[in-house]
């Protein structure tokens, strides 16, 4: 018998002497000696009475909520040659090698000609991901997200120098605000080339340099917009404690003149070491659930077999301690019963692992 083992026959037996059944009724008397409650109550005593102990809430673990992760939706841009080419600055994204940067990012924001005109570039992009990789593995920070507020009328006073109140407007965000994110750039300058094209595509669709794909004109879309998640996690890293979202949202500016700044004291440049985008944001939402099922949604037009009936046959979820094996790899879906962040990966690739081939 080990040495754990010893020392908790020796407190059953303390326990037991002491008039109680077991550890755990002896180390609930003890609590409730102290003023702190039962063990296992302590959250529900907070909800069903007062704590006349006035020195804090004692054994309740503070908030531990994980930043979470963030998901930037891939826009519609029409990326063909007759459209690419009619704009010098973006005639680079007419590359045929799949390798590059120019062709990845081409592929990244013009989904139709990745799966319907073999554009693409295998192995860096992955034609039936809904979200932007590149951008949610380099975030450094999101800021702006505007607070929920209430506009208060307050009467005039009257002789008694008294007042009156009520509320005056609703808490619903849907107006502009503006996000500010910043990304870690990387070697070769990505993350300013696909703003780049992108800021140059939106003012060459304002100027008629370019157009959009036939069926986005037909349907009033405004193909080069995205949507922005944001989704807070508990400690565990597995469920979505409060997730929100912009209603629309479109790069408003790319600081590239600070690229061309010299100085003979470096010889390396850190201008764009790390690059701040913002973004001009319509609407606020903030735990509604219907973004939850809009992020699965739009998980499925990319991925067909994603969708419920199908999901199954594909792909496998992968358990907790699964997922640091598959990272980079597999399809978020939230499971709307119990707000978890679930992972799928492609049967294929799973079981390559598990026969060693990965």
């Amino acid at each position: 018998m080990d040495e754990e083992s010893d020392l908790s026959v020796i407190i059953d037996s303390i326990a037991k002497q002491a008039g109680f059944d077991n550890t755990e009724a002896l180390m609930t008397r003890l609590s409730r000696e102290q003023a702190l409650g039962d063990k296992g109550t302590i959250f529900g005593d907070l909800f069903y009475g007062i704590n006349r102990r006035m020195q804090g809430n004692a054994g309740v673990p503070s908030n531990t909520d994980l930043q979470g992760m963030t998901f930037f939706t891939r826009p519609n841009m029409n990326l063909s040659y007759d459209n690419v080419a009619s704009v010098r600055e973006l005639t680079g994204l007419l590359t045929t090698y799949g390798n590059t940067y120019q062709r990845a990012i081409r592929t990244l924001l013009d989904h139709d000609s990745a799966s319907k005109r073999n554009v693409n570039s295998p192995g860096i992009v992955d034609d039936k991901s809904a979200f932007i990789p590149l951008l949610s593995n380099s975030i450094i920070s999101c800021s702006g997200w505007p607070d929920l507020a209430l506009n208060t009328y307050v009467s005039s006073e009257g002789v008694g120098k008294e007042s009156w109140m009520m509320n005056d407007g609703q808490v619903l965000i849907n107006g502009r605000f503006d996000l500010s994110v910043s990304f870690q750039n990387m070697l070769g300058d990505p993350i300013t080339l696909l703003f780049f094209v992108w800021l140059h595509y939106i003012g060459a669709v304002y100027t008629n340099r370019m157009v959009p794909w036939p069926y986005s004109i037909t349907e009033n879309e405004v193909d080069y917009q995205t949507r922005i998640y944001r989704f807070v996690l508990d400690y565990s890293g597995r469920f979505i404690q409060k997730w929100a979202a912009c209603g629309a949202a479109q790069p408003g500016a790319l600081s590239m003149g600070a690229a061309f700044n010299f100085s003979r004291d470096n010889p390396y440049s850190e201008e764009n070491s790390q690059i701040t985008v913002p973004f001009v944001c319509i609407g606020a939402m903030y735990n509604d659930y219907i973004v939850l099922e809009e992020f699965n949604k739009v998980g499925e037009i990319f991925n067909p077999a994603m969708e419920d009936g199908s999901r199954q046959e594909y792909y496998r979820k992968l358990a907790p301690s699964e997922r640091s094996l598959f990272n980079y790899s597999g399809y978020p879906r939230v499971n709307l019963k119990t707000q978890e962040l679930e992972w799928w990966v492609d049967n294929s690739v799973y079981e390559a692992y598990l026969k060693g081939k990965l």
